[in-house]
């Protein structure tokens, strides 16, 4: 986390959004203190979630690090006056479906797999009505969620970060993409992806 501060302060940025839940809630206060400028991390939005909740009964979707951390269940201690009314829900079969852009390309599929998750999740736990898509990939799930229990409320951590930075200070106007790549998920396929969704930015492949 220190190398990527370092690495992304050298565009001279305003403000640096550490974008993925699991960080922001492990080791997000451990390296304010070596940043120059302003972090922002992005949380489960608990407390909005509870007090949009009827049944007073919510669930948080992330990763497997995420939800087997004890980070995380300190956190829904703090926030949450009955943390036995929280279920913490690995979400990370779903995560295939984002990088791989199923849910771009083979939509019906994809709401197949999320339809049968969302059902189980209703098995485990019929009284909740809220969840939280605390991963970076749920989001773009969005609108298969609502398919699947159009009742249920789904929140995007995302949107109170946004909101949170503000204007932040002048800049150019341009947008920069930093793209890494393995040998599963390639710059191509990327690209391939943001076409499909009428993104067109300059991206530049890091190491």
């Amino acid at each position: 986390m220190r190398k990527t501060i370092t690495f992304l302060e050298s565009y001279n940025p305003s403000a640096i959004v550490v974008a993925s839940n699991a960080p922001s809630i492990m080791v997000l206060d451990q390296i304010r203190q070596y940043s120059s400028v302003q972090l922002f991390g992005v949380f489960p939005p608990l407390q909005e979630a509870l007090a949009t909740s009827a049944s007073g009964h919510v669930g948080i979707m992330g990763v497997g690090s995420l939800i087997q951390s004890e980070a995380l269940k300190r956190f829904v201690q703090q926030h949450a006056a009955k943390p036995e009314n929280v279920a913490l829900i690995n979400a990370s079969p779903l995560v295939e479906l984002v990088e791989s852009g199923s849910f771009l390309f083979s939509p019906a599929e994809t709401q197949t797999a999320v339809t049968a998750f969302v059902d189980e999740i209703f098995r485990q736990d019929a009284p909740i009505d809220v969840l939280t898509l605390s991963s970076t990939h749920l989001p773009w799930l969005r609108s298969f969620f609502k398919a699947a229990r159009p009742e249920c409320q789904f929140l995007d951590p995302a949107e109170r970060v946004v909101a949170a930075i503000g204007e932040g200070t002048i800049g150019t106007g341009l947008i920069q993409g930093l793209v890494t790549e393995d040998e599963n998920y390639g710059l191509p396929a990327f690209r391939r992806m943001l076409g499909q969704i009428g993104v067109d930015i300059p991206l530049e492949l890091v190491g």
